[in-house]
């Protein structure tokens, strides 16, 4: 990692180098628009409660027998699985963590 923020054009080959900058900005109440927009458009439907959250550029969705979606079919989740996605979920915690560290210290006040 650096300090300068550095960009440029593939095409051309020419680059250019600033000091880096940036903002933390808190989503809600949009990141919970978000996530009801998404489990609407995929139609999820569970006759249980439903654990949904952002990891990466996707939405993992978590309940009981009975989880449906218009588009994909809910798989069962078995120990190994269950592994993965408690490691996922406990990364999404720890990056959640340090950026609302980052959040407090620097922006919250504003």
């Amino acid at each position: 990692m650096t300090t300068e923020f550095v960009y440029g054009n593939v095409l051309t080959g020419e680059m250019h180098k600033t000091k880096k900058h940036m903002l933390i900005l808190d989503p809600e109440p949009l990141y919970t628009k978000f996530l009801q927009k998404v489990l609407k458009r995929y139609e999820v439907k569970s006759p249980h409660p439903i654990v949904a959250f952002i990891a990466g550029d996707k939405v993992i969705v978590i309940s009981g027998e009975g989880l449906t979606s218009n588009k994909h079919k809910a798989i069962p989740v078995d120990e190994e699985l269950d592994k993965v996605l408690q490691k996922i979920h406990e990364l999404s915690n720890k990056i959640s963590e340090l950026t609302n560290r980052l959040y407090e210290e620097f922006f919250e006040d504003v």
